[in-house]
């Protein structure tokens, strides 16, 4: 990620008196300057915590991309469009969230927003085309409190902070600024470092990724369930009544809400967003939808009309498939028009697709995985947008390998790369979840970082980041390494020791009384393995042969200690029986005895359904162990689990196949990659696809046709088994060379754009 620096003393500024620590606070600033339309005018903007840009009374950006410890995120935005001629207004909103939660209230910021300065300050960096500075620190900004939001402690997702409770008759309407009581802003720290080199308070970097897409609003006026009760596009409720209103947006989105009205004055309006309808027990989902005495749960904003008309929208995005306005009036009837939301996500470009479908399954739950991707992209990766948008070691790995198959994005995995770098902590370990103010550390989710540099070198060819992060894997491995006890094995990692939501493992770790574990050493074992394919691509021979021996010591004592001759499989638990399938897949994928012993390993938990089952996130390693085993086809039956999400009507991909909380969560968008990858069979065949492989291997399919992306283009393929012949036909969008292989192992090749080629053989 590249530092900002400017050649002005600028200055972060804030409003004079701050609140007591813990409180959200919501502060504008304002600057009038003069100009021409058109011209061009680029600043530099970043705010604690995050701020709304507009111009001239229009909304124009939103930001900062959220950052870290030790890193504050400037976005760069030219202003040109929203100029006039003569006077001109920057209005920027700024919503300062706490770092810490308010112990009495226990009322705060969302977890992923850290706020180094503890209160709402500004720093903009710009000067216009006649030389008017607005830099801040150098320019006159006025600053405005506005206190009409209460936040309330969201008890359902407390990782979101708070939810608003906002008096109208206080808010700020952007149009009638001019008439606020403004003062001047004071200066509270400086944006670049000291010219002895002390560091800033908040290091400035610049944005890395590109703005989030804001879409064109939409109107939620679909009933829930009853019948239409807008007229016109508007309904209007009598004094004195409680109404509820329940619309359904089809599917679930991340969006900003708006809610337009008029009178009212003494009522109140929740905006209550939901997943899902609940069983009539309140704690279990089924099909997701209304009727037979389900009902919605979740958190809500509220408002309070003053009467006359007005508008409302929560300063940060919500999640939601249906809302509820829960509607109270007071002595004034209130008239609302029905809500509109505009999605927001991070801007991905789609390129990989199913083109015809004779499962019947595939295209639908392609459309629900890429909108369950979609949904958990913004700033970061997130594990789920609805309870917490955390970005977790684990998941984002899988997201990024989806973001890679469905369209070739590599931004959003560049700047993650650096995120859980910036986390490590001394004794080597990485953080698991980042950016966030609650510290936390899962050891095996370190693992997985080593897993995305590998991923993103085979995706890049960028060796240039393999470089640049050896250091911190090393240190990883230096974590594991130092707690090797007295058999040779890691054990008591200490923190979180999960390793996926298994039912029968407390809190998702596996219970081993103090002594290694399996699945933990195989995991260990297969990192070193890759970390081994590093050294080698960066010209570290030797770094490469120490890694390889610890693999191999690992899998040995591993071995020894976990493998059960009488069941064929390896324990998790070294003096218990006591057996699940990571244990077997972590040993398979590190290359654990031969392959004929790692094949009948699979072949037996193939036919073992006693074992505690992998989760949707471990779903992926279940793939390649069976793949790389030369059992793919017995992935076919694994699919039930995600047939079953397009029974239960969602729209998005749950957190795992039985859970009752998350409905979205994109570590279960498995379809994503096996699509592309193995059921057209499209993937790198050298580094940063220099080379393509095309060799499908989900033959139990019958016939697939669709459009695999590559980084400079696409590949469509179509391929069918009828009775005894294969037949695969590929049309290319790509400069590299490009190979077919048939399950007989022969062979064709072809390179070169609009190029087609096809192959068949005998089975």
């Amino acid at each position: 990620m590249r530092e900002f620096r400017t050649a002005m003393p600028a200055k972060w500024i804030t409003i004079e008196d701050t609140p007591e620590l813990g409180r959200v606070d919501t502060v504008w600033f304002r600057r009038v300057f003069s100009c021409e339309a058109g011209e061009e005018l680029e600043i530099r903007i970043s705010a604690c915590s995050r701020y709304k840009l507009y111009v001239n009374g229009t909304f124009a950006a939103y930001g900062p991309c959220k950052g870290g410890e030790g890193y504050q995120y400037f976005d760069c935005w030219n202003l040109a469009e929203f100029l006039v001629s003569g006077r001109n207004e920057l209005l920027v909103e700024v919503v300062s969230f706490p770092d810490v939660v308010n112990p009495m209230e226990q009322v705060g910021g969302p977890d992923w927003s850290v706020n180094l300065l503890r209160c709402a300050a500004l720093a903009v960096v710009g000067t216009s085309a006649a030389g008017e500075e607005l830099t801040t620190g150098l320019s006159d900004w006025q600053c405005h409190r506005c206190a009409a939001m209460t936040p309330v402690r969201n008890r359902t997702a407390f990782w979101l902070g708070y939810m608003e409770r906002v008096d109208l008759a206080g808010s700020v309407q952007v149009s009638q600024a001019a008439s606020l009581e403004w003062r001047g802003a004071k200066a509270c720290a400086s944006v670049n470092p000291g010219a002895y080199g002390e560091l800033s308070r908040l290091p400035a970097y610049e944005r890395p990724i590109p703005p989030l897409e804001l879409g064109e609003r939409k109107t939620l006026s679909k009933p829930a369930q009853g019948t239409e009760i807008w007229e016109n596009g508007r309904v209007t409720i009598a004094p004195r009544q409680r109404v509820d209103i329940e619309l359904d947006a089809g599917a679930e989105e991340t969006a900003f809400v708006f809610l337009r009205g008029h009178g009212g004055r003494g009522a109140s309006v929740r905006i209550r967003y939901a997943e899902a309808y609940f069983e009539p027990d309140g704690k279990h989902k089924d099909n997701r939808l209304p009727g037979d005495g389900r009902a919605l749960q979740g958190y809500a904003d509220e408002i309070f009309p003053a009467g006359g008309e007005f508008e409302y929208a929560p300063f940060w995005f919500r999640t939601f498939r249906f809302v509820r306005l829960e509607i109270e009036t007071g002595q004034e009837e209130l008239t609302l028009f029905a809500p509109q939301y505009s999605a927001t996500h991070y801007p991905l470009r789609p390129v990989s697709q199913v083109r015809r479908d004779a499962s019947g399954w595939i295209a639908p739950l392609w459309d629900v995985s890429l909108r369950t991707l979609r949904c958990c992209m913004h700033e970061t990766f997130e594990d789920c947008p609805y309870y917490e948008q955390m970005q977790y070691t684990m998941d984002t790995r899988l997201q990024m390998l989806f973001a890679y198959r469905v369209a070739a994005d590599t931004g959003l995995a560049r700047r993650t790369l650096f995120d859980f770098h910036a986390s490590q902590l001394p004794s080597g370990i990485l953080q698991s979840r980042c950016p966030s103010n609650s510290k936390q550390v899962i050891p095996a989710f370190a693992l997985h970082w080593i897993f995305m540099l590998r991923d993103f070198y085979e995706q890049t060819g960028d060796a240039a980041q393999l470089r640049r992060y050896f250091g911190t894997m090393d240190s990883v491995l230096g974590y594991f390494r130092d707690h090797r006890g007295a058999h040779g094995l890691v054990e008591n990692l200490g923190y979180w020791e999960f390793m996926d939501w298994v039912a029968q493992w407390e809190r998702g770790a596996p219970q081993t009384d103090g002594l290694p574990e399996g699945s933990h050493n195989f995991l260990y074992a297969y990192a070193l393995g890759v970390a081994a394919e590093i050294a080698r691509i960066l010209g570290f021979a030797g770094v490469a042969s120490e890694y390889e021996a610890e693999k191999a010591e690992i899998l040995r004592l591993a071995h020894e200690a976990f493998f059960d001759a009488a069941r064929g499989l390896y324990r998790y638990h070294p003096a218990k029986a006591e057996f699940c399938q990571h244990t077997q897949v972590w040993a398979v994928l590190a290359g654990v005895r031969d392959a004929a012993f790692r094949r009948q390993l699979m072949e037996t938990v193939d036919a073992d359904d006693s074992l505690l089952p992998c989760s949707f996130p471990m779903q992926y390693y279940l793939f390649r162990a069976y793949e790389a085993t030369g059992l793919y086809a017995r992935t076919e039956r694994l699919w039930a689990l995600w047939k079953r999400v397009l029974e239960q009507n969602l729209t998005t991909v749950p957190e795992n196949p039985t859970d009752t909380r998350s409905d979205c969560h994109a570590w279960g968008a498995l379809l994503l990659y096996e699509y592309p990858a193995r059921m057209l069979g499209v993937r790198p065949a050298a580094p940063g696809w220099k080379e393509i492989l095309v060799k499908p291997a989900a033959l139990f399919l019958g016939q697939a046709e669709g459009r695999a992306c590559v980084p400079d283009g696409y590949i469509d393929v179509k391929w069918a088994l009828r009775e005894d012949t294969f037949r695969l036909e590929c049309e290319l969008q790509t400069d590299s060379a490009v190979r077919l292989e048939l399950p007989d192992g022969s062979s064709a090749q072809e390179q070169g754009r609009g190029k087609r080629v096809a192959a068949e053989c005998r089975l």
